[in-house]
């Protein structure tokens, strides 16, 4: 099993994270790595950077050379994507006394990531209709989230048009989890939770 990782790039903005994004998959590809054996994913805005590698695949994107890919990926990991980046859904309500992210702080990340100008389907994926997500190329999809996130109804909104795109998707919110629950757990050494749990037993069953 081999990984490859990213991190968003500092100085250029979108859409220089899903170029590099779509670059790093190419890359494997290229490398002469099975596509049925490759796992996207990530967590927050690395789950958001995994469904913008779909969009490009599905749609294109100006300055980046089509991706097409002549099987299915083994699957698609989204651990609490940033999917939106408004905070008008109730979770915000609801959950701003219980989740780690503030909307002062949201605001923040959402004007140093794009432009007004910029903010679609790709940077940010709650925007695109239910057709935009048909025949994503992966087996498998979860999206993982926790009850206490702020971006709870953003995420599961996404998940469910996925779904009612035909696609392959477990849509699993975790009771009582906040953002990136499980990445907080392991960080703190902590013992992992529904939301680590659930993640664990997805990769074993893709894997």
């Amino acid at each position: 099993m081999r990984g490859l990782t990213t991190e968003d790039g500092s100085g250029p903005r979108y859409p220089t994270q899903i170029k590099q994004a779509v670059e790093s998959l190419r890359f494997l590809i290229d490398k002469g790595n099975q596509i049925s054996n490759i796992i996207i994913g990530g967590d927050s805005a690395g789950g958001q950077l995994s469904l913008a590698i779909i969009s490009v695949i599905l749609h294109g994107f100006p300055g980046i050379e089509p991706l097409k890919l002549d099987d299915k990926l083994a699957g698609m990991l989204l651990i609490s994507p940033w999917v939106s980046f408004g905070a008008d859904a109730p979770s915000w309500k609801e959950n701003k006394d219980k989740d780690c992210i503030a909307a002062d702080c949201l605001y923040l990340l959402s004007d140093a990531y794009a432009d007004a100008d910029d903010r679609n389907e790709f940077s940010e994926p709650h925007r695109a209709e239910v057709s935009w997500w048909r025949s994503i190329p992966a087996r498998s999809i979860l999206n993982v989230y926790g009850g206490y996130e702020v971006f709870r109804d953003h995420i599961a909104e996404v998940g469910e048009a996925l779904k009612d795109a035909g696609n392959q998707i477990e849509n699993v919110e975790c009771a009582k989890e906040v953002h990136i629950d499980c990445i907080l757990d392991a960080h703190a050494e902590m013992e992992p939770g529904e939301m680590s749990s659930k993640v664990w037993e997805w990769l074993t069953s893709v894997i």
